[in-house]
């Protein structure tokens, strides 16, 4: 049994073996598969010399679109330099009148794993160790190094690997096996809100846009409420079974733990009825509870907008609510947030509600914006993944990087919303009249400028003491030195003067504050260079072995870091990587930070900066500011790279001062 029956046997695996592969080489800098791709294709046309073959039949060969297979045929010739294959009128044959150019075969640790997941993830039958490591053109050791990788990624999904005499095979349920093919497409080959270029990779035999118009006139009928994540979500969870069923696969007869609605069912039925027609495939019971379970996990038979404090418990299950207070309570505290609303607590109540239900189900919503989300707002996702510990804390439940994100969403909309989150710039406005024809440049002022603008005071020039009331800047009708000067009824030109100004002002005074405050957190012998190690855990365990003794924390912050960085890496930023922990723990706060000549590894990242929080309870909020303060300078590479490129102190904090005020 070849490789290509491993790698195209299963047309929906072959999605994310395809992409997983595209990804990897994407990332390292490469074109390995398409290379890969591209030598099949040439050997079929030196194994064929001679003779013409069409679009249609490479195309059914190879297992990709007529599409794809011009492409490849085109990287072949861009790589020789000359038309190695040529076309005509719609056919193609090798160009003898060229030398052939023998190429090894090189599959690298990612495609591996890959291949190795779409054999082994639903063939019944057990295949030969041996054989793949043929196929694969690896010794031994190297595909057992493989298969623990692919143990590790099949264990949160309950899924084993039997390997009894060289003969492996995947253990597990058929519900498990469906989340883990639906987890692997999620993560390596679905990108944004619509599955990208689906011809490429799903034949037309799945019918993704007849799906979707019907999914969405079956929610319409029955008053669901969707979004595009529940919506593709669940596409893919049809597809998937509409193949499993298209074979003869069935979900094993189980308790699902969900309270199923009479919407619900009747939605379902309308759905296996459109399944058994379009697809002539049979949705048997246990199929239906399975589709019944996914659309109560991931829709909504209420609008947002009916639901308060006052009757959600009609609505959601007392344990849910009491797990929201719970963790709200201890957000606000750890975080040093302003309070939640009652709005916000409703809306977040029925979000967790649904993601409760997810988990007993061992499914999970796709997030396409997942890595624009960390990376922009790290410590909005940062206090989600917090609020995710809690949820494991109280339910057993761990929650995965995708929920994660969502949880970030709901928190980022309400904490940006905030003005108490916005630094205001303070100003006096001088009146030099006495029948009070300034009220309307006030109001003018106010109306504009609420919310960046602290308008302490309005006086008179004669009572008027710069020194003594301290504003960041004066607005006058009188000529006054630095003031920004106003006519009586204020024009579209000063008013732009004055927003200038706040501009500015509130960028000073932000560098000023972050400068002055992690010069308080941070000393020469918090900074190191080159400290590698085996992973980021070895790195962390290093790192502060060098600083234990200096009576910043006490034995268990160790613990609660790397406890911080198993629940999602700290990587927030491309090569940049923030651990970091809040608490008892941290008896003085301190930034620790690490500049790397090469890079290290840190969860699969490389990474050239290191920076170690340790934050005291009693100095929370400063954390917050500071944090945000500096991923806003991490966001550029150049900047990254100056970092990185310290060897002492003074300069690393040269670079810092200057990047902060810039």
């Amino acid at each position: 049994m070849g490789l290509k029956y491993f790698k195209y046997h299963h047309p929906v695996l072959k999605i994310f073996c395809d992409f997983i592969i595209a990804e990897y080489n994407e990332s390292a800098g490469t074109n390995a598969m398409r290379r890969n791709r591209s030598k099949d294709i040439l050997a079929y046309f030196e194994q064929n010399a001679g003779s013409a073959v069409t679009l249609l039949e490479l195309s059914e060969r190879f297992g990709v679109s007529s599409r794809q297979i011009k492409n490849y045929i085109r990287q072949i010739n861009e790589k020789s330099g000359q038309e190695r294959i040529l076309s005509d009128q719609g056919s193609y044959r090798l160009n003898e009148s060229l030398t052939p150019v023998t190429e090894v075969r090189d599959f690298s640790p990612e495609e591996r794993v890959s291949i190795l997941i779409s054999s082994l993830l639903f063939e019944e039958k057990p295949i030969d160790a041996y054989d793949l490591a043929e196929e694969l053109f690896v010794s031994d050791a190297t595909l057992e190094s493989d298969l623990k990788k692919l143990r590790r990624r099949l264990s949160p999904f309950r899924l084993t690997l039997k390997n009894e005499g060289g003969n492996l095979s995947i253990l597990g349920s058929e519900r498990d096996k469906r989340s883990f093919a639906s987890y692997m497409i999620t993560n390596t080959s679905y990108k944004g809100f619509m599955f990208d270029d689906a011809d490429r990779f799903l034949d037309n035999g799945y019918q993704i846009d007849l799906i979707k118009e019907n999914l969405i006139r079956i929610f319409m009928e029955c008053s669901f409420y969707y979004n595009d994540y529940s919506l593709n979500n669940i596409i893919l969870h049809l597809i998937i079974t509409i193949d499993r069923l298209r074979n003869h696969y069935y979900v094993e007869e189980s308790s699902i733990g969900l309270e199923i609605s009479e919407i619900e069912r009747s939605a379902t039925e309308k759905i296996a009825a459109f399944l058994e027609e379009a697809f002539q495939i049979e949705v048997v019971p246990s199929e239906k509870s399975n589709i019944a379970a996914f659309l109560a996990s991931n829709l909504a038979t209420l609008d947002y907008r009916v639901i308060n404090r006052e009757n959600v418990s009609s609505y959601i299950s007392e344990s849910t609510i009491e797990l929201v207070d719970y963790m709200l309570e201890k957000v606000t505290d750890y975080y040093l947030l302003d309070p939640f609303d009652d709005v916000f607590f409703s809306r977040f109540c029925l979000h967790v509600d649904n993601l409760i239900k997810r988990q007993k189900i061992s499914h999970s919503i796709h997030n396409p914006m997942i890595m624009d989300i960390k990376r922009t707002y790290p410590l909005i996702f940062d206090i989600a993944v917090y609020c995710a510990s809690l949820i494991e804390e109280k339910t057993g439940y761990r929650i995965n990087q995708d929920e994660i994100s969502l949880i970030a969403l709901h928190i980022g909309s309400f904490i940006e919303s905030l003005d108490s989150n916005r630094n205001k710039v303070s100003a006096i406005y001088v009146y030099s009249d006495y029948h009070q024809f300034y009220q309307h440049n006030i109001t003018v002022l106010q109306n504009r400028f609420s919310k960046e603008l602290n308008l302490m005071y309005t006086i008179s020039i004669h009572d008027f003491d710069r020194e003594r009331m301290k504003p960041d800047f004066v607005i006058s009708e009188t000529p006054l030195p630095g003031a920004v000067i106003v006519a009586p009824f204020i024009t579209d030109e000063q008013m732009e003067l004055i927003s200038n100004r706040i501009r500015r002002l509130s960028v000073t005074k932000e560098s000023d504050r972050f400068v002055e405050s992690l010069c308080e957190l941070t000393t020469e012998n918090l900074f190191f260079t080159d400290l590698y190690g085996e992973d980021e855990f070895d790195v962390i365990r290093q790192l502060t072995d060098r600083l234990s003794g200096q009576g910043y924390f006490d034995d268990s912050f160790v613990e609660s870091v790397i406890s911080r960085e198993r629940l999602s890496s700290t990587c927030f930023v491309k090569k940049v990587a923030i651990p970091h922990a809040i608490g008892h723990s941290v008896s003085r706060s301190f930034i620790s930070f690490v500049t790397y000549e090469k890079k290290q590894n840190w969860g699969g990242e490389g990474i050239t900066l290191l920076i170690l929080f340790g934050i005291s309870y009693v100095d929370r909020k400063d954390f917050r500011f500071v944090f945000n303060h500096l991923v806003k300078l991490l966001n550029k590479e150049a900047n990254i790279n100056l970092f990185s490129n310290c060897r002492t102190y003074q300069e690393f904090m040269n670079v810092l001062s200057q990047l902060a005020r810039e």
